[in-house]
């Protein structure tokens, strides 16, 4: 009489060749997860600063009170997790963060939300555009003004720029990257 069932050996084989295939699954998972979180985090970014640009198009209020220098962006390096949407309430197409300049004494700052990154993304690094070619900076303004959808691109010493770009990635991963541009004319794409 032959003895059904499975012996020790085949049992710990099969055992293994299942946990091995999970791992490589997990693996691709993971991988493909970063991806995914790379590329939304990179739309939203990009979807709000449309929605500035909109609300400088539209000529919308903030608080009651149609900030004269329009919407815009702030980013910078030594906060490589998150960017400020702000409305210009001076004109002087900065972002001013300790400031009051919307409304009378007793009024509001400008910022109008911060955005956090996901935790496993940064600001890699932050770009302006000149005839010499890149040049990294610090901090990067965007600014929508109305009526028109063009954009004033500064960098931290207020100095003008046509075109500016943002790194958007994984610390340590350069294939988990993705390039924001944005230039004067009102353009957004991502690469």
């Amino acid at each position: 009489m032959k003895n059904q069932g499975f012996t020790l050996l085949e049992l710990l084989i099969s055992i293994t060749v299942i946990a091995i295939l999970t791992s490589i699954s997990f693996w691709g998972y993971n991988a493909k997860k970063d991806t995914l979180v790379l590329r939304d985090e990179v739309g939203i970014i990009a979807s709000k600063t449309e929605n500035m640009r909109e609300r400088a198009i539209g000529s919308q209020y903030w608080h009651e009170k149609l900030p004269s220098g329009g919407y815009g962006m702030f980013l910078t390096i030594s906060n490589d997790n998150q960017y400020i949407t702000f409305a210009d309430c001076d004109g002087n197409e900065l972002f001013d963060s300790n400031t009051l300049p919307c409304g009378i004494a007793g009024g509001f700052r400008e910022r109008i939300e911060t955005t956090y990154l996901n935790d496993r993304l940064k600001i890699k690094d932050i770009n302006v555009i000149d005839i010499g070619g890149e040049i990294g900076v610090s901090e990067l303004t965007i600014v929508y003004k109305f009526p028109f959808p063009r954009a004033v691109i500064k960098d931290e010493t207020g100095t003008t720029f046509d075109n500016a770009n943002i790194v958007i990635g994984i610390p340590g991963r350069q294939d988990q990257e993705k390039t924001i541009h944005f230039n004067s004319a009102g353009l957004i794409y991502v690469q």
